[in-house]
């Protein structure tokens, strides 16, 4: 059930009543908090119906609590002024771990409206605090000696006639409300969310920490540790009880203890072996007892009546640091206390260990000394002081580690048989963690565009990560450090920082976690999801390397890295410009396309991953690709792509004129290429003579690769240009006879080829013709060289006559071609031709049958042929 969805602030409390009822006087009952404070809440009550049908009492076992312990364990509440105060032993309860649902043998409810208040205590066997329930402050069983409850104690506002409360989410959340009236939300024996209960941490066993040597003048510390696993990596924050071997404990050998970890003193009056134990008693332990020495699985530990007190600092790997103190003690003659063993100079014998881990090959060096790695020792004369101090005055160690100091001292002459010994754990830690990737290019010095290429996003690359010594204070940059071989550490989290571009993304990388084994340093293939430059960051666990944290690291710049390849998305199709209303002649130049209806497509730079990811970062100065990189041409074949031609195989050519477009740098990753305005494109006449068509020419995207070598992938891809309709023109010239009184037209148009016969393009308003530029005229058709401009007269008979265009341009493809009558008697004739070469080569045309496009000719006759009377009209077709 989704109780979370349900509940509602507001609570109106059932009273339980239990089978034993026992009386408690009317003052407030004082109680300490128990050591399972936290380990346990009271999570869920439901009141009942009117019979008491449905009602209980649900505890939440937060931590792994034996049924030996809870099973003693009760609950008391109290309601109303007299008060009425109950207890329910929670060995009645049913148990579906870690939900304890006490709903038995339950005989009494009561409502809100009969009992305005209440309050209710989990208590221990020992009547000691757990957890605390109060009801429109009503603090009748209040704990005043307890106030370090974990979660929320009050429902301080209540919903008259709510059937139920409970804690959101299980076990440590507030306490929420059922609506008025609302009985069937309930979850007895399981989540109050609905969703599924993690299961409660758990105590595996109990580590004892110690150093193998105690003194019997002094008492001797142990770490005690509560682990949640075998090897100790999480520690159990519940409270734990235990039973600590062998006796002499300073503070008793019953000890509890909470947050993981604490510190116990044994004493120990006479020289002997001891082994130590620990038996937990609170909760159950699903492991043995473990106890280290250093590195050394041992529970055994010495006392002896003389000795060495050692004080070694912990150190920074190769950072001198001091002074090593030395106490030479022994028991005094209270047989208690310690006192001095000697005073003046000694000879002491020094050696080294490795603990952890238990091999190196560096030494300690005390002073200027480096001391032995045996029990042979390195001798130091030192001088004891009156209280049987001395000290060294540096200790170094140049690798990382747990190590031992031991101390030695053999007595003579007077001295003879006297032995001192000491040892004392000490810590080296690397200075920071060095991080860097040794292959080729990578580091960007300028931490820019202008770095050379590293890898491709996604691409892997070797990242190391290693332990690394000190070299001098201040020191910015430890990536040259040595390296410390003995360091070891798991869980090292690796994250990265952007360096350029500037507000870029983040992005994600491939290796987020990684662990240091034998020799220092982990190198492991890491990956880059996106474009630009980065940082890569190391970051030791906290307190994980024996109690302290490494320092972290961050590389110096790596990159650059680029896009992995480039997809080609969003095609749009471009519709061309028309020459003239909605068609062009063959021929015909077609210039650019529609505003705002320009072929265009998405280019989306991508990384390497799967599934491929947009490197959003693709911008600005990291945005190598520029317009002339696009390689669109075409069109495919050549040629139109549906369109057969006059001889039904081959489709009608096209010729294309393509400049270099725009490309628009979208912000995200993508680029928006836009074919130029200036493209220009031409339907050839040669097997063209059909019937109009609509164009539709397929461009071929078949190259996109930047500077860096970043290419699209997928090519060639048709890019469609298309939307006017292609017609075979002509103009045309018709021989015209008439009357010397009259004006004589001489039809000039402007024709299409349709259906197997040219006719007029009535749609052509767009040419214009002019007698300067475009009519010749001429008396004798063979003579080439007397052909005269069209603004000319040209002589009829003893006349003349001249030309007028009527539409320019022309009308519905009639530019209106005029020659004025020469008068009475002035009979003749001459010949008209266009002359439309330069103006309109796409209206020439092969009159000749013989290949070549020519103008029209047309011969032009005044007075010469009457006709038959009854013929109204005559024409004469030139082909």
């Amino acid at each position: 059930m989704e109780k979370k969805n349900r509940r509602r602030m507001g609570f109106c409390l059932l009273i339980v009543l239990c089978l034993v009822v026992i009386s408690f006087n009317n003052d407030v009952i004082a109680a300490q908090c128990s050591p399972h404070l936290g380990n346990a809440t009271i999570n869920e009550v439901h009141k009942g119906l009117g019979s008491g049908q449905g009602r209980f009492v649900e505890v939440k076992l937060l931590a792994n609590i034996p049924s030996s312990i809870y099973g003693s364990w009760y609950l008391s509440f109290c309601y109303g002024a007299a008060p009425t105060c109950e207890r329910i032993p929670l060995s009645t309860a049913s148990a579906s771990l870690p939900y304890l649902v006490l709903a038995q043998n339950l005989e009494r409810s009561f409502y809100y409206d009969e009992n305005p208040a209440m309050d209710i205590v989990l208590f221990d066997a020992s009547d000691r605090a757990i957890d605390y329930l109060s009801i429109n402050n009503y603090r009748r069983l209040s704990p005043p000696s307890c106030n370090e409850y974990k979660y929320a104690t009050t429902i301080p506002v209540i919903i008259q006639n709510s059937f139920a409360v409970a804690r959101m989410p299980d076990g440590i959340g507030p306490w929420n409300q059922e609506p008025p009236g609302n009985s069937g939300d309930i979850t007895p024996g399981a989540s109050n969310t609905g969703e599924e209960d993690p299961p409660p941490p758990s105590l595996h066993h109990i580590r004892l920490l110690h150093d193998g040597q105690g003194l019997t003048c002094l008492p001797e510390g142990v770490t005690i540790r509560a682990c949640e696993d075998a090897d100790c990596t999480s520690l159990f924050s519940g409270s734990v009880t235990v039973n600590l071997s062998p006796s002499g404990w300073v503070d008793g050998n019953s000890l509890t203890f909470s947050g993981g970890e604490t510190t116990a003193f044994l004493r120990r009056t006479t020289p002997d072996s001891v082994t130590l134990g620990a038996v937990v008693t609170s909760s159950a332990a699903t492991g043995s007892t473990r106890c280290f020495n250093g590195s050394t699985e041992s529970c055994v530990m010495v006392f002896a009546e003389a000795g060495f007190v050692m004080e070694v600092p912990d150190l920074i790997a190769n950072k001198p640091d001091g002074p090593v103190t030395l106490r030479a003690v022994k028991l005094g003659d209270d047989g208690v206390s310690c006192a001095p063993a000697f005073t003046g100079t000694r000879t002491v014998h020094f050696w080294s260990t490795y603990e952890n881990p238990n091999t190196g090959t560096m030494a300690v060096s005390l002073g200027d000394t480096s001391i032995a790695t045996t029990s042979s020792g390195t001798s130091l004369a030192l001088s004891f002081d009156s209280n049987a101090r001395a000290s060294i005055s540096t200790i170094h160690y140049a690798d990382a580690g747990q190590m031992r100091l031991n101390a030695r001292f053999d007595g003579s002459g007077d001295e003879a048989g006297l032995v001192l010994g000491g040892n004392a754990l000490f810590v080296s830690r690397p200075v920071g963690l060095a991080v860097l990737s040794t292959d080729t290019n990578a580091e960007c010095v300028s931490g820019d565009h202008i770095c050379s290429v590293f890898r491709r996003a996604g691409e892997e690359f070797n990242l190391t990560v290693r332990g690394v010594a000190w070299t001098h204070d201040g020191d910015t940059d430890i990536n040259d450090n040595p390296i410390t071989p003995n360091y070891r550490q798991n869980n090292i989290s690796i994250g990265h920082e952007l360096m350029a571009p500037a507000g870029g993304i983040l992005g994600s990388i491939g290796v987020t976690q990684g662990n240091i084994g034998a020799g220092g340093e982990v190198i492991f293939p890491q990956n880059a999801s996106e474009v630009g430059v980065f940082r890569f960051v190391a970051i030791a666990p906290e307190n994980g390397y024996f109690g302290y944290t490494a320092g972290g690291g961050i590389s110096n710049n790596i990159g650059r890295f680029i896009p992995n390849h480039f997809d080609i998305e969003d095609i749009v199709p471009g519709t061309l410009n028309s020459a003239c209303n909605a068609f062009t002649y063959t021929e015909q130049m077609i210039e650019g396309y529609v505003v705002g209806a320009e072929p265009k497509f998405i280019i989306r730079a991508l990384n390497s991953l799967v599934p491929a990811q947009t490197t959003q970062n693709y911008t600005g100065d990291f945005a190598k690709l520029e317009a002339a990189d696009i390689g669109l041409g075409g069109p495919l074949g050549g040629s139109d792509v549906d369109q057969l031609g006059v001889d039904e195989v081959n489709k009608v050519q096209v010729d294309n004129w393509l400049d270099i477009g725009t490309l628009v740098d979208n912000s995200d990753g993508t680029l928006t290429y836009t074919a130029s305005s200036t493209d220009e494109y031409m339907y050839l006449k040669d097997n063209a003579r059909i019937s109009p068509f609509d164009s539709r020419i397929l461009l071929q995207l078949d190259s996109i690769e930047d500077i860096d070598g970043v290419s699209a992938i997928g090519l060639p891809l048709d890019v469609e240009v298309g939307g006017t309709e292609i017609r075979y023109g002509r103009v045309s010239l018709e021989n015209a006879y008439g009357s010397e009184l009259l004006d004589l037209n001489v039809p000039m148009k402007t024709e299409y080829f349709y259906q197997g016969w040219f006719q007029a393009n009535t749609d052509d308003d767009c040419t214009e013709l002019n007698l300067a530029d475009h009519l010749q005229l001429n008396l004798d058709i063979d003579d080439e060289t007397g052909w005269l401009n069209g603004t000319n007269s040209i002589a009829v008979g003893n006349g003349s006559t001249s030309a007028t265009i009527g539409n320019s341009p022309v009308d519905s493809g009639d530019a209106g071609l005029v020659f004025a009558f020469p008068g009475a008697e002035n009979d003749g004739s001459f010949y008209v031709r266009t002359n439309v070469d330069s103006d309109y080569p796409w209206l020439l045309y092969d009159w000749n049958n013989d290949g070549n496009q020519t103008n029209p000719t047309a011969k032009a006759t005044f007075g010469i042929f009457k006709g038959n009377p009854r013929l109204i009209y005559m024409r004469e077709s030139v082909w």
